[in-house]
């Protein structure tokens, strides 16, 4: 998240430092040198500062400001944005840190601080250990009345174990943006099954809050419609009591890399499925080049398959209509086929 926020040269950032010195932007794992490049794009080359609010690792805001060149602020604890500031918890400090990498601590804050606001605010910057006490009773509280005993247990030591992945789920369960939606709840109890059930589990909720963003109503939306015969992980219903979709998505968080299997079977997901449009969308694996995906033959001829040369096919020629393939660098690309050609468009 930017934010313009406090003097005229500085710009806020909300983002979440990783324990390997990265950070997540978007959703995805980037590098100081790689966020530089996206700051650089998105910022007013005015803004000569950046605030960090949820970063609280010294070393994470170093390697930012020798990357971009930028004086960059942050703190070592939790804080609170409201409305009209923010506001510090106890016994925690300001740092600045120069372009070079120097760090000091500073005696008064670098934007607005509101020592006396109350209320609703949204906590950033929370130490993960220490919050955990927290959050776990706040899920309990929330949870206990839809989900069992022994799943609801299970999801928070899964959870607990996931590092950044799990407390991702974590907080945004707690925040509830997206609970209203149909299937929710059968979709986060997958997280008690293992830590890459909550790497899918954040996937779909990474892709609803994206069609949310984009003007999807969350009265249209339902995760996890899997009867015998398909197998929605989330679709678009063309009206609220609807049990047909404009739109049904099956997602896969990839453990290997892009083979012809893992399409064949994504796709087959979606074959019989009650909807105007089947999209699947992978996530990739570390070091699973989109480059690599585009000049392989064999997935290629798989592609062309499931988008058109399936349709051919007398019988049994229902065809996918995009695959997403999402890389840990933070490429996205839509695979179609387009005036009889294989496409790889960014997006």
């Amino acid at each position: 998240m930017l934010r313009s926020w406090g003097s005229s040269d500085q710009v806020a950032l909300s983002l979440h430092a990783l324990d390997n010195g990265n950070f997540l932007w978007d959703n995805f794992e980037v590098s100081p040198e790689e966020l530089a490049e996206i700051l650089a794009k998105k910022l007013d080359p005015n803004k000569k500062e950046i605030v960090l609010l949820s970063c609280n690792d010294l070393a994470s805001a170093q390697a930012l400001a020798q990357a971009t060149g930028k004086k960059v602020y942050t703190t070592d604890g939790a804080i609170t944005i409201f409305e009209n500031g923010i506001k510090r918890a106890d016994n925690t400090k300001w740092y600045e840190v120069s372009p070079d990498g120097t760090a000091k601590e500073l005696s008064s804050p670098p934007v607005k601080e509101c020592s006396t606001c109350t209320g609703d605010g949204v906590e950033m910057g929370v130490n993960a250990a220490g919050n955990w006490v927290v959050l776990e009773s706040k899920l309990i509280s929330k949870l206990s009345s839809t989900i069992d005993a022994t799943t609801l247990n299970k999801m928070i030591a899964q959870m607990k174990n996931a590092g950044d992945d799990g407390m991702k789920l974590a907080l945004r369960i707690e925040k509830g943006n997206l609970e209203s939606i149909d299937g929710y709840t059968s979709l986060i109890k997958n997280a008690s099954v293992d830590n890459h059930s909550i790497k899918a589990v954040n996937q779909a909720l990474d892709k609803a809050d994206n069609l949310v963003v984009n003007g999807k109503s969350k009265e249209l939306l339902r995760f996890e419609d899997n009867p015998s015969g398909y197998d929605i992980d989330l679709g678009v219903k063309t009206s609220q009591s609807s049990s047909t979709y404009s739109e049904a998505y099956q997602f896969k968080t990839n453990t290997t890399n892009l083979s012809k299997s893992s399409i064949q079977g994504a796709s087959s997901q979606l074959y019989n499925a009650p909807t105007t449009k089947r999209i699947v969308e992978f996530k990739l694996i570390d070091g699973d080049n989109i480059n690599v995906i585009k000049n392989s033959d064999a997935l290629k001829t798989e592609f062309k398959f499931q988008l058109y040369d399936k349709g051919l096919k007398p019988t049994n020629n229902v065809v996918i209509d995009e695959f997403h393939l999402l890389s840990n660098t933070g490429e996205k690309v839509r695979v179609v086929y387009q005036d009889g050609n294989l496409k790889f468009i960014n997006f």
